[in-house]
């Protein structure tokens, strides 16, 4: 287990010239799932590893001596410096007593503090494809650690693994807390050291040193700048959405912010009263709102209104309007859990999600069989037919892991553009029903049965029956 998610996690290492993409298909059609990527090689995943022949697995500390790390590129080893880290028992040790542990955030609203983006930037991203309308495939994460003169500005190398952890430690919970989506990141990570002092009295703190940090990467030296790193970010490593995040000691208006929908967010390493220990959450809690969550807590001055994220649903967990203060929730607490009302806020559905093997059993009054008629691009009805109530016909809205391939909303598809199958757990909205178990009929569809957890493929055998369980997953 590494940090404190009590989930099992590994690394592989790829062998020089190793696919980038991911792993390679094991035996069965089955492609391995992996949460982050460090350049070309490094891939880092839950569950069981099936890496391609001529990969190293590592799983422990003891998996990852400075041996191993000395042929890769600074950002591999960043990431799996920064995975040791959090399989350290000190690592462990410190998120089991990490400060504040369960408190309500008391930091005032952490969006849009700093100095508002020009009336033009804010033109120009409502023209250009957006870089995080939802959270839900690849994302491109732009990594930039902004020094400067003194000891005061500079971070050691220890302290820039611990950035590089905090992240990989809260990314890795939020993607785990739907798996179905897909969710995965890749990684761009830089420092950046200015000849900028601290001067706490400017008005735009932030453009301060972001503008000639933008100006070291390569790009111009203003908002503008920002844009034009991530989009490069997603033109580099092809993938759907993209932001950065920028840690800095140097003063700031608020110790962690973000702009809603993107694309960047900032924060100060120290963490103010909350400590460098809880980086990890308060970078989950940010990149929440990169992905269109609003605050939850009191003194954020939220309201049980708006229309946020994805769905344009309310924000009904906001402590000053919500029944009883509302429930623990990220967006509110910290505290490794999500409510009910931020799925949907994040882009994500209410759907049925496989659950245990598929059986012939069978039950009075559950679903006995589904067929799925496709009616155009992006809708599709689904028959189901009950032991005792007859037939029933609904209407489901495909995702968009469906429309990438193009039009063909055939269950059981060929791989997407990121290298995954069509699964029938989150391809569909069920509307009207809330089944325990079913039974699908599928029609020749030739290859081995596959079953799993989140993300199984299933292609059965011609003409088969099986029985599987759902259940819903966000609301």
């Amino acid at each position: 287990m590494a940090g404190d998610l009590n989930v099992s996690e590994y690394a592989v290492i790829l062998p020089s010239g190793g696919a980038a993409a991911g792993f390679a298909p094991a035996p069965g059609g089955v492609t391995s799932p992996f949460v982050h990527r460090y350049g070309s090689r490094v891939l880092l995943g839950q569950g069981a590893a099936v890496p391609p022949a001529g990969a190293q697995v590592a799983t422990t500390a003891a998996d990852l001596p400075d041996a191993v790390l000395a042929n890769l590129s600074d950002v591999e080893r960043f990431g799996l410096t920064a995975l040791r880290l959090r399989l350290s028992p000190a690592y462990q040790a410190a998120k089991a007593n990490r400060p504040r542990d369960g408190q309500s955030w008391d930091m005032g609203s952490c969006t849009d503090v700093a100095a508002a983006r020009p009336a033009g930037l804010v033109a120009a991203m409502a023209q250009a494809a957006p870089t995080s309308s939802f959270l839900e495939g690849s994302v491109a994460v732009g990594l930039v650690i902004v020094e400067g003169p003194g000891t005061a500005l500079r971070f050691t190398e220890e302290e820039r693994t611990k950035v590089v952890a905090e992240v990989q430690n809260g990314l890795t919970w939020l993607a785990g807390q739907n798996p179905a989506a897909g969710v995965n990141f890749t990684y761009d990570i830089k420092a950046v050291t200015l000849n900028v002092t601290a001067d706490p009295t400017v008005a735009d703190l932030e453009g301060r040193w972001r503008d000639p940090a933008m100006a070291a990467l390569g790009f111009p030296g203003s908002w503008s700048g920002v844009l034009a790193y991530v989009e490069s970010l997603r033109t580099r490593f092809t993938t759907r959405w993209t932001y950065c995040a920028f840690f800095t000691k140097y003063p700031l208006s608020h110790f962690a912010y973000a702009s809603i929908g993107g694309p960047r967010l900032v924060m100060d390493y120290a963490n103010d009263g909350w400590g460098p220990e809880n980086i990890d959450r308060v970078f989950a809690h940010e990149s929440g709102h990169i992905f269109g969550c609003p605050d939850e807590y009191a003194s954020s001055n939220c309201n049980c209104g708006g229309s946020w994220g994805r769905f344009e649903k309310p924000n009904l967990n906001c402590e000053l309007c919500a029944p009883g203060g509302g429930v623990t929730c990220l967006m509110r607490y910290n505290d490794w859990t999500m409510c009910d009302v931020t799925p949907p806020h994040l882009g994500w559905h209410p759907y049925y999600r496989f659950l245990g093997r598929w059986n012939n059993s069978n039950a009075q009054g559950k679903i006995t069989s589904m067929n799925v008629i496709p009616l155009d691009y992006s809708h599709a009805q689904i028959r189901l037919a009950y032991a005792d109530l007859g037939e029933k016909a609904v209407n489901a809205d495909w995702d968009d892991a469906a429309k990438a391939l193009g039009g063909d909303t055939t269950l059981f598809g060929p791989p997407d553009a990121e290298g995954r199958r069509l699964a029938i757990e989150s391809k569909f909205t069920i509307s009207n029903v809330d089944p325990v178990a079913l039974t699908m009929a599928v029609a020749n569809r030739q290859g081995p049965r596959q079953t799993g957890t989140g993300g199984g493929v299933f292609r059965p055998p011609p003409n088969p029956t099986y029985t599987d369980t759902f259940r819903r997953i966000s609301v």
